[in-house]
């Protein structure tokens, strides 16, 4: 996962034509579809911007990280003789600084409220077009009054199987991680989260399963369907499977697969409970969109949907005798568009009458706030264990 999320970042570099190091006083040249964050001078009210600053070597040799917060600002810092352009990735993304003088490379930011702040990061060097394999693995930074990362159960005392499934809706096979709780029996109907992008049901697992042994949440089934690719990457197919409107016959295959196969599936293999109020749907970007559709369209089948970050536009015109359903919503303040999006989301849900819990972080778009909320939404949807 690691490789195949910096290839994404730095697939959009390929294009760019090699540039000059940028001086460490302006902002860096926003060349192609590389992401560069706005000037604060420029934006003075946007929630993360660059701060214009005039460094020394020295001022940044003496910084004791390669992340240090100063009030509302956090310097980043990296050394690097050879890039020809250094990008800043993770929760975060950015071209940084090149300090003259020097094999330094660094970008002042003022976040609001960013001793509150808790993002991943990684520094992606850049030779000749080219990105470089990082020389250390991503990183997390935590303001002094971020929440706490949250506990994990290390060994994992449940079980995780990984299933290629054999679905007839979407004529292929489709990888599925299920993650079983402790002393789980199958013969005992048992709450479950269905999740697109199955393949953080690994990530996900021992958070829950802390909160489960810790009496915090009942045992709870994740059953995670991993999204469809297309070996050309001619199309995008997890887009058209999660987003509503993108490809209609994609989305509804994708949603037939989910609603008339995989729930059945299961419940006969593993004891998830058939009863709506132990059911729920999770998704995250372009899967959040996929589990709003899914709530709102179908709350027959799920009790509740557990909503991360959505961006893409989804409708709802409840029916009179609409069933109630529950969401969890939650979203990083550093992350604009998703946070605009959910935001009206939140409104229009709020508008129709569905009980909505609604949270934010200091953060960008951002496996972090994803992996520490989990846990949180699960206790929300399904309550307290025994």
């Amino acid at each position: 996962m690691r490789r195949l999320w910096i290839l994404m970042t730095c697939l959009t570099l390929l294009s760019i034509a090699s540039l000059p190091a940028p001086v460490a006083h302006s902002a860096p040249p926003q060349q192609g579809n590389y992401p560069v964050l706005p000037e604060c001078e420029v934006e003075p009210t946007a929630k993360i911007c660059i701060v214009e600053t005039h460094w020394t070597v020295a001022e940044l040799e003496a910084l004791p990280d390669e992340v240090t917060l100063d009030g509302d600002e956090i310097t980043f810092v990296f050394e690097d003789a050879e890039a020809d352009m250094v990008v800043l990735s993770g929760g975060i993304q950015t071209l940084i600084y090149a300090i003259p003088g020097s094999d330094l490379w660094a970008i002042r930011l003022r976040v609001e409220n960013a001793s509150a702040a808790a993002f991943s990061y990684i520094f992606v060097p850049i030779i000749g077009n080219q990105p470089q394999q990082p020389s250390a693995d991503y990183q997390v930074w935590r303001g002094p009054d971020a929440p706490p990362a949250p506990p994990i159960s290390d060994p994992l005392q449940g079980t995780i199987e990984t299933i290629e499934f054999e679905s007839t809706a979407l004529d292929t096979t489709r990888t599925v991680e299920v993650y079983l709780p402790p002393n789980h029996d199958p013969a005992v109907p048992t709450k479950t989260l269905y999740l697109a992008d199955g393949y953080v049901v690994t990530n996900y697992a021992p958070i829950v399963e802390a909160r489960i042994l810790a009496g915090d949440l009942p045992p709870v089934i994740l059953v995670g369907a991993y999204p469809g690719s297309d070996p050309t990457r001619r199309r995008d197919i997890r887009a058209e499977e999660y987003l509503p409107g993108r490809n209609r016959a994609t989305f509804e295959q994708h949603a037939d697969f989910f609603l008339n196969e995989l729930i059945a599936w299961a419940e006969t293999t593993y004891g998830a409970s058939p009863n709506r109020e132990d059911r729920a749907i999770f998704g995250l970007s372009n899967g959040a969109a996929f589990a709003s559709w899914m709530g709102t369209h179908h709350p027959e089948i799920f009790g509740a949907a557990i909503v991360f970050s959505q961006g893409w536009k989804v409708d709802y015109e409840p029916p009179a005798d609409a069933l109630p359903v529950r969401f969890y919503l939650q979203v990083g303040t550093l992350e604009p568009p998703f946070h605009t999006e959910t935001n009206r989301w939140r409104q229009v849900l709020e508008e129709a009458g569905v009980e909505v819990s609604y949270h934010e972080r200091v953060t960008g778009h951002d496996s972090v706030q994803w992996q520490e909320e989990i846990s949180n939404a699960l206790v929300w949807v399904f309550g307290t264990g025994e």
